[in-house]
């Protein structure tokens, strides 16, 4: 007999090892940036590149299986096919100079798979807490997993480095994905972790008919079409801090990993105090929220290249994190709640397509732009979009 809900116990299990695997994903990014960085300076967000296009290739086929496979299967195959991935960079890192080619790889594989993961976690969770208040607890939990390794993974950099090289940070990452499928292997086998969909056809035209339906449900919506095109702005944007943090940390700030890491922890600490607020306030005007935290990112990203102190970097990286809890939250609720179902996998790795679409896409444009200009004038131009469209979308939808 399947159960309703999950007891609380359960979902302190499953957040837990989130958790785990969020801070080793932090460790995994620093390593990977720095290394790029050192090697051809802006041209590292064309490495970091490649992962985007594995989920932007694979985001949709992930949603629609996970709406047709068992999730939790899926989410422990996906785990452990990850650590045994990361495992070959610590490997080859002990025995020299990772190559470029090697972390390009892992990161298109490590993308892959995480665009079955994400899916199958998030439309698991209805299942898991079905009530709308307790829902938002959960999603709020889990996102503040993301945003609180944003915190503690870059922030632990120094310390690790004391004891381990950076390319050992990718052993640690292996080993907070089994963490991971640990934790998801433990719920146990009574929810409901499949949904109501047959068995997929396999081929390029069944692909495209449930990228189609799945393009239905969502221009339905009064405001997500708004929101998913705001969404590849804000991640432009992002490619902004992803390529442009790294440099500042060494050519603005003079320091090493350990600078960088403690620019991205600040921003983790905004993360962190947007999510919380968030758990505790019922938010009626969820579109408002969503546009409202467009606006305040991308006016941060823009003021963070100006910073010429760290501490002043800390503090303007964590003023722009309030922004993105503010807009995944809202349109993760509207996902959760406003779609059926059985298209709930379906319309979040549509979302998760159109959002890496601008991720790609900036993170492709960032090398040049980063390469060509001063750091401060290329966060303002990869940023303005977002900012110029969030203003203007908050004005139409905000009543909403």
């Amino acid at each position: 007999m399947l159960r309703s809900r999950a007891p609380t116990s359960h979902l302190a299990l499953l957040w837990a090892g989130q958790l785990l695997s969020a801070i080793g994903d932090q460790l995994h990014q620093v390593a990977l940036m720095w290394i790029a960085v050192s090697a051809v300076g802006a041209g590292a967000g064309l490495v970091a590149a490649a992962g985007t296009a594995a989920r932007l290739v694979f985001g949709l086929l992930g949603g629609v299986y996970s709406d047709r496979w068992n999730r939790r299967r899926a989410m422990i195959a996906s785990d452990l096919a990850r650590a045994a991935l990361v495992a070959t960079l610590a490997i080859a890192g002990a025995g020299g100079p990772l190559a470029l080619w090697h972390l390009a790889a892992v990161a298109a594989a490590l993308g892959a798979l995480d665009a079955l993961f994400q899916p199958a976690l998030q439309a698991s969770l209805p299942a898991l807490a079905p009530e709308p208040s307790r829902l938002q607890r959960i999603n709020a939990a889990l996102n503040i997993n993301h945003r609180a390794a944003l915190i503690v993974g870059p922030m632990l950099t120094g310390a690790l480095l004391g004891v381990i090289p950076i390319t050992q940070f990718f052993a640690v990452d292996g080993v907070s994905f089994v963490a991971s499928a640990a934790a998801i292997a433990s719920l146990g086998r009574r929810y409901l972790w499949k949904g109501g969909a047959d068995d997929p056809e396999i081929g390029p035209r069944p692909i495209l008919r449930e990228l189609a339906d799945a393009g239905r449900v969502v221009a339905a919506h009064p405001w997500m079409p708004a929101a998913l095109v705001a969404f590849v702005c804000s991640n432009v944007a992002w490619s902004a801090v992803v390529v442009g943090a790294p440099l500042l940390a060494r050519d603005v700030l003079g320091g090493g990993p350990e600078t960088y890491g403690y620019v991205m922890g600040g921003y983790g600490l905004g993360n962190v105090l947007s999510n919380v607020l968030l758990g505790v306030v019922t938010v009626r005007r969820r579109a408002a929220v969503f546009f409202a935290g467009g606006l305040v990112f991308s006016l941060g990203v823009a003021a963070l290249g100006s910073t010429t102190t760290l501490a002043l970097a800390m503090a303007i990286a964590a003023f722009a994190a309030l922004g993105g809890p503010m807009q995944d939250l809202m349109l993760l609720s509207a996902v959760q709640l406003d779609v059926p179902p059985d298209k709930i996998g379906k319309v979040f790795a549509f979302r998760t397509t159109v959002s890496q679409t601008g991720l790609g896409l900036g993170l492709v444009i960032a090398a040049p732009v980063l390469a060509s200009m001063s750091i401060p004038l290329a966060m303002v131009l990869l940023s303005a979009p977002a900012a110029l469209l969030s203003l203007g979308a908050l004005f139409r939808y905000g009543r909403r």
